[in-house]
């Protein structure tokens, strides 16, 4: 097993798809295929059911994808230690768009400041649930979200958010506001 292979295995699995692993490492989709086949032969399993031209991570191939992840990260890590970070590495950031819209900038600013070769990416994301869950798998280093994490993963708290009640001049309720601002409770009792 070599590193290529594991991370070739990594980016087909996050994706499920040739075609599109092979796009974003810019090599050929047989080149995966390879490393993914060496891989399977190397387990004597099975990592991706075949489905038409889509590849189904099975269960398998999860518990490789998890562990995989977790190798190439400690892999990064130690070039990055090592090398003092003078070596590319990459980040990936997900979450909901506004999350990331909003949050991510100031991150990939401050971690490329630590280290400038750094390559950061950014994913928005249709659940905080998933976000989560790519950050578990490896398939991304942090995640940006408001709700509580998986207790295995650490998180820091980003700020608060203030919600506020809204009204449109022609609506009743601004009308018996006075123009004063209106509580929660004096929406709900008009």
């Amino acid at each position: 097993m070599e590193i290529t292979e594991l991370r070739y295995f990594v980016c087909a699995a996050q994706h499920e798809n040739l075609q599109k692993a092979a796009k974003e490492l810019h090599i050929s989709a047989g080149s995966i295929s390879k490393a993914v086949a060496k891989l399977e032969d190397d387990y004597g399993v099975k990592l991706f059911e075949r489905v038409g031209r889509n590849l189904v991570l099975n269960e398998h191939g999860r518990l490789l994808q998890r562990k995989a992840s977790k190798i190439l990260q400690l892999v990064d890590d130690s070039r990055s230690e090592i090398t003092g970070f003078q070596a590319s590495s990459q980040v990936t950031i997900v979450g909901l768009e506004v999350f990331v819209a909003h949050f991510a900038p100031t991150i990939a600013s401050q971690l490329c400041q630590q280290n400038p070769n750094l390559v950061v990416r950014l994913e928005s994301i249709s659940s905080e649930e998933k976000a989560i869950l790519k950050v578990q798998r490896g398939e991304a280093q942090l995640a940006i979200t408001s709700i509580d994490p998986s207790p295995d993963l650490l998180f820091k708290l980003l700020g608060q958010t203030t919600f506020q009640t809204c009204v449109g001049p022609g609506h009743s309720l601004f009308k018996g506001s006075g123009n004063k601002l209106l509580s929660v409770q004096d929406v709900l009792l008009e």
